[in-house]
């Protein structure tokens, strides 16, 4: 059995919001889950709410790319638990409405692509080349 684009980042990213969905959800019945929201696991990492806020861009650029319309940017604006599930809830939502065959078409599509944080730089490429080398980030 063959895997597809859409099953490489359409599914994968489907799972990964929702093991972020389930970790502030077990985050949030901690005695210290008012802190959480501004955690940082080291002294130079950006605080919870910006790495949800940053993962859900990532995600929103993939599905744009893939599914060949503009993407839509939030700002950092994230403040707590309810603003994290909310946000989380608006991707997993657009995931589930990303069409399998359209994804599957755009993987060998080349065109410019706007990448970075603020969509600043071209290149061209292929969906797959942007999904693998942009839109997932590596672990």
């Amino acid at each position: 059995m063959s895997s597809s684009l859409y099953d490489s980042t359409i599914l994968q990213s489907k799972a990964c919001f929702l093991t972020l969905k389930h970790i502030l959800t077990v985050a949030e019945q901690d005695p210290a889950a008012s802190r959480f929201p501004d955690a940082r696991l080291c002294d130079d990492m950006k605080p919870l709410t910006f790495q949800i806020y940053s993962a859900s861009n990532h995600c929103e650029k993939l599905i744009a790319r893939l599914t060949g319309r503009e993407w839509t940017l939030w700002n950092d604006d994230l403040t707590g638990f309810a603003d994290m599930h909310e946000r989380i809830a608006i991707i997993l939502d657009r995931l589930a409405q990303v069409d399998r065959e359209t994804v599957d078409a755009q993987g060998p599509v080349t065109k410019s692509t706007a990448w970075g944080p603020n969509g600043l730089n071209v290149t061209v490429m292929t969906g797959e080349a942007f999904a693998h080398g942009f839109g997932l980030r590596p672990s």
